[in-house]
């Protein structure tokens, strides 16, 4: 954690044992961790993640600013799935 940003990480007890989810973004990169801002990364009504974020303005790139990430859990394969980002 930094003044501005946390690492967010995921948890789930498979078989009585707390274990770490990945992640798995939109490019099939998996991590076990994901960058973002100091607001909780909080569940949908449809059973998703969501995880609000912040780019900053990097030459070249199309959009900078606030989004939120939404991730869909698979707890067989304890992963979540990107499923798709939207502007803050």
């Amino acid at each position: 954690m930094s003044a501005s940003f946390v690492d967010y990480r995921f948890f789930a007890i498979k078989n009585g044992k707390l274990r770490a989810m990945k992640l798995m973004f939109g490019d099939q990169r998996t991590s076990t961790k994901m960058s973002g801002i100091h607001t909780p990364a909080y569940g949908l009504d449809d059973g998703t993640i969501a995880i609000p974020w912040f780019q900053s303005r990097i030459p070249g790139q199309v959009k900078a600013g606030r989004f939120i990430s939404v991730f869909m859990p698979d707890f067989t394969n304890m992963i979540l799935i990107y499923s798709y980002r939207i502007n803050d």
